[in-house]
């Protein structure tokens, strides 16, 4: 009877237009539903459409935004990532308030998971800015397009990333927008966005350049690590930020891509926010998920996010941290982690389905992709033990 209560409802509420694909989903996590002026079509990352949008939940919302495409390789694809903007700093489900937001589609994730792991490491590991990951169903202009994830813009703003007015939030990425301010750094040629200060030929680009390539300078010298460049560098976010590299084996690192710094006024150069694990759990190795879980973070060869950021792994002092960390990790949270994959996918199951009706990736049993997250992760940290027993 509640179903046939449910289908009557989607029929008065949308008509019965059969081009569009309405499964029936149960309201087990927020149901997202954006109406953009005149039902135009989202196809664009640099423009923005005005749209209605409205939260449907235990923690409803309705306003008026804009939203227009995000990502870089996401969105190629045909699920297509988001980015939503109001003109007042605003809270959705309960979140901190901002004016930027993010839907991640994440296509290329078979579990709809891996984003949410990781912030959830990055939580248990009280890595300062993790992004709370929110599950959601999107609708667009009457059209299901399958489960989401809204979370924060990684911005450096209030309830962001808060460096301070004269802070720094940098990206390490080989992927560069025409309108970035970006320099390539002296010794390693690491491709560095100025992701804030945003000002165009703000004095302080100058100043950030040669900061950093001073860092930089230390790390590639004949005496590093004894030169004190972790005067200059927070040893401690690093230690953290490798945790959470190595057990989704997030190989972004290497490029780089999607690697973030920030350092608050008179403060030093500090890894982080994570973002970005769509090719994490052993992906990038051969387009396949769950795979050799013994395989090392960083690569062999000279990919410039490898020769920069393994000397810094291969430091004794920043070994010990990692070491103690894990270890610490490993006995108070690592349960509590597992535990928090069947928590989330129990919320999301539902969802899930019908985002694999809609779009048929993964396993069509979510069991299967599940059991496969688990038992990765498990054979993932056995490999951890073993690495830091050496250190």
């Amino acid at each position: 009877m509640k179903k046939l209560v449910v289908v009557f409802l989607i029929i008065a509420l949308f008509g019965c237009n059969k081009t569009v694909d309405r499964p029936e989903v149960e309201a087990s996590i927020p149901v997202l539903r954006i109406t953009t002026t005149n039902k135009t079509p989202v196809t664009s990352k640099t423009t923005y459409q005005d749209a209605s949008l409205v939260i449907e939940g235990d923690l409803p919302y309705t306003g008026d935004g804009e939203i227009r495409g995000r990502g870089n390789t996401t969105w190629t694809f045909p699920k297509k990532p988001f980015k939503i903007k109001f003109s007042d700093n605003t809270s959705l489900l309960n979140g901190l308030p901002a004016k930027e937001w993010v839907l991640l589609a994440n296509y290329l994730d078979p579990s709809l998971m891996h984003n949410a792991v990781a912030m959830k490491i990055g939580k248990l590991l009280s890595i300062p800015f993790t992004n709370t990951i929110k599950p959601v169903d999107l609708w667009l202009n009457n059209e299901y397009l399958g489960s989401y994830t809204l979370t924060e813009q990684v911005e450096a703003k209030e309830n962001r990333v808060e460096v301070g007015e004269d802070g720094v939030l940098l990206s390490l990425d080989t992927i560069i927008d025409s309108d970035d301010a970006f320099f390539a750094s002296s010794t390693y040629k690491l491709p560095v966005i100025i992701k804030y200060p945003k000002e165009n030929n703000d004095p302080r680009f100058r100043i950030i350049e040669n900061e950093f390539n001073e860092l930089e300078k230390r790390i590639a010298a004949t005496d590093f690590p004894n030169n004190n460049y972790l005067d200059f560098f927070d040893a401690d976010a690093m230690a953290n930020y490798l945790i959470v590299y190595t057990l989704t084996c997030n190989e972004e690192i290497n490029h780089p891509k999607s690697t973030y710094i920030h350092k608050k006024p008179g403060g030093k150069f500090t890894m982080g926010p994570i973002w970005d694990f769509d090719w994490a759990f052993s992906y990038e190795q051969n387009r396949v998920h769950y795979v050799n879980p013994q395989r090392p973070l960083f690569w062999q060869g000279n990919s410039k996010g490898t020769t920069f950021f393994e000397r810094i792994a291969n430091d004794p002092k920043i070994k010990a941290l990692v070491k103690t960390k894990w270890l610490n990790f490993r006995e108070n949270d690592f349960a509590e982690l597992i535990a928090f994959v069947d928590r989330y996918a129990n919320q999301i199951e539902t969802s899930r389905a019908a985002d694999f009706k809609k779009w048929q990736r993964g396993e069509s049993d979510f069991n299967i992709e599940k059991a496969d997250l688990r038992n990765w992760l498990e054979l993932r940290a056995r490999y951890m033990d073993e690495l830091v027993s050496t250190y």
